[in-house]
């Protein structure tokens, strides 16, 4: 199962338009078609996030914006990838040994702290989605308790 199948059905489990979540993402109607057909770098990225999220032991939300509302977020430039980096830091992990642990290389994850990744798009999109539909970001990733992709 793709993770824009999960996205689909938790759209229309609770009869919302693709209009209005296009809307509500800040997004036009055929971006957003595009990920709930998991033909978009949300597939690939939206996993990373919640990878982070798991290994450095904070709430998905948390990572996307400082207070995890979608309002606050992209309020500063490159905000996501400095949330990362600071609880990173913070945490006393090496950008070495948390990009082995989430399957990419420390190029990758320091170009994701320096903002430079469509994570930077792609977090604040799933906060706006997670808030339309009432739910945690993460339970996104792991509906059931299962991950997107065993189900």
């Amino acid at each position: 199962m793709k993770l824009g199948e999960i996205l689909q059905k938790e759209r229309t489990n609770l009869d919302i338009s693709i209009d209005e979540m296009a809307g509500a993402m800040g997004m036009i109607r055929e971006n957003y078609t595009s990920y709930e057909k998991g033909d978009s770098d949300f597939e690939k990225w939206a996993p990373i996030l919640a990878k982070i999220a798991i290994k450095l032991k904070v709430p998905t939300s948390r990572l996307i914006s400082k207070s995890g509302k979608a309002g606050d977020t992209q309020k500063e430039k490159d905000q996501c990838g400095k949330r990362i980096k600071k609880i990173r830091e913070n945490n006393g992990i090496t950008i070495e040994d948390l990009a082995q642990k989430i399957g990419i290389t420390a190029k990758e994850l320091g170009s994701i702290e320096k903002g430079e990744s469509v994570l930077e798009d792609i977090g604040p999109q799933l906060l706006y989605f997670a808030e339309k539909i009432k739910q945690p970001v993460f339970n996104l990733f792991s509906p059931g308790g299962l991950w997107y992709e065993e189900l």
